[in-house]
């Protein structure tokens, strides 16, 4: 207890562990998660986990799921991760949501994660989104300046240029 006043991390995780189980005091899932709260909103991810473990597991609690975007929208990049594989693989009682996915991806990748970033910028890119395209990949650049992505950005244009002109040519010809 002593610790945990001076604020080591890991003694708050046991003290938190103790107050679960009952362990030398009375059990109080409620104590526990103020403990936890503040050093998981500190970007703490033991603390996040274990604040995980007890919302998932204790049956006052339905689902840790608001928990883990709270945490995520506050750039936990662990718990964004989790947001993105709760939605796309139909995690914690979810079913898969192709549109909250996405949303989470954007996300990440506008926190700056850069595999997400590249993600966004390559299915654009597929998509034949050039402009979205662009803008994912002129971050990516951002990202990681030692990357050299002007190439790949000139042939974003310039496809979007070849795209625009064949759609021209083709409304001249229905007029």
């Amino acid at each position: 207890v002593k610790a945990a006043r001076q604020g080591i991390y890991e003694a708050n995780i046991e003290l938190a562990n103790d107050y679960v189980h009952g362990k030398g005091c009375q059990k109080d899932i409620e104590k526990a998660i103020s403990i936890l709260m503040p050093l998981a909103d500190s970007g703490y991810t033991l603390a996040s986990n274990a604040l995980i473990d007890i919302t998932s597991s204790h049956p006052d609690y339905t689902s840790p799921i608001p928990l883990i975007a709270r945490l995520a929208n506050r750039g936990d990049v662990e718990m964004i991760e989790r947001m993105i594989n709760i939605y796309s693989k139909g995690e914690m009682g979810e079913k898969p949501d192709p549109r909250k996915c996405e949303e989470w991806v954007v996300f990440a990748a506008e926190q700056g994660c850069t595999e997400y970033v590249e993600t966004l910028a390559q299915q654009y890119e597929g998509l034949n989104d050039w402009d979205n395209a662009t803008r994912w990949y002129l971050k990516l650049q951002e990202l990681n300046p030692e990357m050299d992505l002007a190439a790949k950005i000139d042939e974003l244009f310039t496809s979007k240029c070849q795209l625009l002109t064949s759609d021209e040519l083709v409304h001249r010809g229905n007029k």
